[in-house]
């Protein structure tokens, strides 16, 4: 090979590797003009020593440039999500960030004093460009009476430009609760789901962008959703519903039509098998959900296609499930859960990652255990201890967990001892690794995630 030969094929991968991210810096070209310029003043010969020295040069600068960037990708990449946005509630008030947790941004004001919480809860719509947020105006204690909750339809940029007086859709003497709410996949529409506790359901409703109830949807006679999931089909033909006639005890899974239709049961709840925890595949053909005898009691997660059949159970330890979540290529299975244990006031949780087929069993990412306060045997107050990570923010107002869009990481919500006494939304890797903080001191309700 000649001098000529081999300064044209390493100039052209320098300029090949420049290319990719570094299109200002071209090595072989600031080497030679470096190079040029001094043979100029000094009337030196181009020779191939001087050629030699061109391309010496050009490997010292494009190594320094590659360092350079190097440093860059890895210090980004410890947080770097492609989540595109993060909703969350904050003392009351609505905040949107990046999906990395920068730029967060108040968006509605939710009036949360001593009295009243404001926003509890924030989805972000599939197509990023709407929030829906629950405002909850009740005074603390209250039983609910006369309008208190609505539900707010947001632009990103703040603006509300719809609402749902949940107050005037329920009997002005009844105890009304918005119990969850999920986004059809075209973001035009918000299914709401309203009942009174432990009582019967007032109903399933689907509004438009301006608020407006579109539809009543029907559920079962009497039907009863306690602490209930309700969730939008990937494909919005059908909207999951955990719960059943008559008995809060006893919930079961149910596909509700979104045009009206007769709702459809999909799997049966009894006391000593109760669902409780649900989510949709990716591709809306197959629905995981967990079965215990209560909501704290160790369940297995299992699951049941669309069109029924017997479910398939997946391998999981002693723990009830709080939340699931499917990665995006359906292959794994994300499960925020509760370990039963034998001491009193001691909770122990986990997040753990399951193979969707059952050929890996759970892989732990989190743990934690709290120990609520206690009586000593002389009399005095034992306080609240919290180590590693505490993930349920109480009886119903935990959040599943959500997955980064190339699967390579978990998004969710805990209480650690290093953020004690404030929630945090946290990002961890998905096959195991130190857990880091995306957004500090959020109120415990649950968050939005887009990915």
């Amino acid at each position: 090979m000649t001098d000529g030969d081999f300064e044209a094929r390493l100039g052209g991968q320098l300029r090949r590797l420049a290319d990719l991210d570094l299109r200002s810096i071209d090595p072989l070209a600031m080497a030679t003009a470096a190079i040029e310029a001094e043979r100029r003043r000094t009337g030196w010969a181009w020779t191939w020593v001087v050629r030699r020295q061109t391309v010496v040069a050009s490997v010292a600068l494009l190594a320094t440039a590659a360092l350079v960037v190097g440093l860059l990708i890895v210090s980004a990449s410890a947080r770097r999500t492609p989540g595109s946005q993060l909703a969350f509630v904050r003392g009351g008030d609505v905040y949107l960030a990046t999906g990395d947790g920068t730029n967060p941004r108040r968006l509605a004001t939710g009036g949360a004093d001593a009295q009243r919480n404001g926003y509890t809860r924030v989805a972000i719509a599939p197509d990023g460009r709407h929030l829906a947020a629950i405002l909850d105006d009740r005074l603390r204690g209250a039983d609910g009476f006369a309008a208190p909750q609505t539900v707010a339809i947001l632009t990103t940029s703040g603006s509300e430009i719809g609402a749902l007086d949940v107050g005037s859709i329920v009997p002005s003497d009844q105890v009304s609760i918005t119990r969850d709410i999920s986004w059809s996949p075209d973001s035009t529409e918000l299914a709401v789901l309203v009942d009174a506790g432990r009582e019967v359901a007032h109903g399933l409703y689907v509004i438009g962008l301006d608020g407006h109830v579109v539809r009543q949807l029907q559920l079962p006679p009497f039907f009863i959703a306690f602490s209930p999931i309700t969730a939008w089909s990937p494909d919005g033909r059908s909207i999951l519903v955990t719960g059943g006639p008559s008995d809060y005890e006893a919930p079961g899974l149910w596909l509700v039509a979104p045009d009206g239709s007769a709702p459809r049961q999909l799997v049966e709840g009894t006391r000593a098998s109760s669902v409780w925890a649900a989510a949709w595949s990716p591709d809306g053909t197959e629905v995981a959900f967990t079965r215990s005898s209560t909501i704290s009691s160790a369940a297995a997660v299992e699951i049941v296609s669309v069109l029924g059949g017997t479910p398939r159970a997946l391998p999981l330890g002693p723990e009830a499930v709080l939340g699931l979540a499917w990665s995006a290529d359906s292959r794994r299975i994300a499960v925020a859960g509760l370990e039963a244990t034998n001491a009193p006031a001691v909770s122990k949780y986990h997040l753990d990652v399951i193979a969707s087929d059952g050929s890996a069993g759970p892989l732990t990412l989190i743990s934690g255990q709290a120990t609520e306060p206690t009586m000593a045997p002389n009399g005095s107050q034992l306080p609240f201890t919290l180590t590693g990570e505490y993930l349920s923010g109480g009886l119903g107002w935990w959040d599943s967990p959500a997955w980064t869009a190339e699967g390579q990481s978990i998004v969710y919500r805990s209480l650690s001892e290093r953020d004690w006494p404030t929630f945090s939304i946290r990002i961890v890797p998905a096959d195991g690794g130190p857990s880091q903080v995306l957004i500090p001191n959020v109120d415990a309700f649950d968050f939005g995630w887009s990915p």
